[in-house]
């Protein structure tokens, strides 16, 4: 590392036979893009598909990857029905996810964050059964931190 972009400038190091002048410079990156995933509901449910099982396992995995590793898990619902019920339905579809990932992956609770944002969000718009049907999901985001060296 130059001396200029060095945090101890003016220092050197030995390791395993190389002598350098300088020393590690490590930052944090956020990667946020490396996992996401929707998953879809059926009207008036938050019962996880069979489909939703794969999903959990390749998340477990990606999360056992890193120890800095959270999932955020954000429900959403078409526009049927009332908006209170609707925002209720959307932050149990978060929960079942979270239960998913927890008991059948094994993913550590607290690295799960839930949220509810009800009809307020939607994918497309409402104006189709099949517009109403992709809205009526979870998006799970996997943001992990990972020590870069330079």
């Amino acid at each position: 590392v130059a001396d200029a972009s060095d945090l101890f400038p003016g220092t050197s190091y030995q390791r395993r036979g190389v002598v350098s002048n300088g020393c590690y410079v490590k930052r944090t990156v956020m990667v946020s893009d490396d996992m996401q995933a929707t998953l879809l509901f059926d009207f008036d449910s938050a019962d996880i598909k069979e489909e939703h099982r794969v999903m959990a396992r390749e998340v477990a995995r990606f999360v056992r990857g890193g120890k800095n590793t959270k999932i955020s898990l954000l429900g959403h619902t078409d526009s049927t029905g009332a908006s209170e019920y609707n925002q209720q339905l959307s932050e149990r579809r978060s929960a079942s996810v979270k239960k998913l990932l927890v008991e059948t992956a094994g993913v550590p609770a607290n690295r799960i964050s839930t949220q509810g944002a009800g009809e307020n969000r939607p994918k497309v718009d409402n104006s189709t059964p099949e517009n109403r049907r992709l809205n009526r999901r979870v998006e799970a985001r996997v943001e992990t931190q990972r020590t870069e060296t330079r």
